[in-house]
């Protein structure tokens, strides 16, 4: 049962009890809810799924469009580069830009 299967559940519980409260069954409604709790500590007592157990992952089904968005050597990404994080020591800036025709 995943999370989303966990959820669903509780809710139409919470549902039922509180139906079962407004109509006066409080016994009904506490059975309601002690099977909300059992359901959530039988969910949180459940064995993670290790990582490595992950299968597929969209940013690296298509290689060619991961290499794609690296910038070409020798030119820098100025979507990453802020006053905070200039350029790496050694890093040229690209001809087009203002700061190369400044200091020339």
């Amino acid at each position: 049962m995943d999370l989303k299967d966990v959820i669903q559940t509780v809710v139409e519980q919470a549902d039922e009890a509180q139906k079962a409260f407004n109509a006066g069954h409080h016994d009904n409604a506490e059975k309601h809810l002690h099977t909300i709790e059992g359901l959530v500590v039988e969910y949180l007592r459940m064995p993670a799924t290790p990582a490595g157990d992950v299968t597929g992952s969209t940013n690296h089904e298509n290689p060619e469009a991961d290499q794609s968005e690296q910038p070409a050597a020798g030119q820098v990404d100025y979507a990453r580069q802020t006053p905070l994080n200039p350029p790496a020591p050694g890093q040229q800036l690209s001809a087009g830009s203002e700061e190369s025709k400044q200091t020339q």
